[in-house]
């Protein structure tokens, strides 16, 4: 199952998609992670499935490491996984 195009992600022309995928997707699991009553809502395997899809392109062209957002993405999915696990 693939949730993110299958591209040369190296490639200037289409690296402000990636940008804004990766910016919506920050600012979506931010809002999750503050409202509790936002996390009881999620459908969480489709969350998973967008989760997989960034883990897969980021093990295919590991230079997207370096964009903006994807940082804060991780960090925000490791801090709900730690709320999931204890709540």
């Amino acid at each position: 199952m693939e949730m993110l195009p299958i591209t040369d992600w190296t490639a200037e022309a289409v690296r402000p998609a990636l940008i804004l995928i990766l910016k919506r997707l920050d600012r979506m699991f931010n809002k999750i992670h503050k409202m509790p009553t936002l996390r009881r809502q999620v459908e969480w395997e489709a969350a998973s499935s967008l989760i997989e899809g960034i883990c897969l392109t980021l093990q295919r062209q590991p230079i997207i490491s370096f964009l903006p957002h994807l940082r804060s993405l991780i960090n925000v999915c490791v801090n709900l996984v730690s709320k999931l696990s204890f709540a």
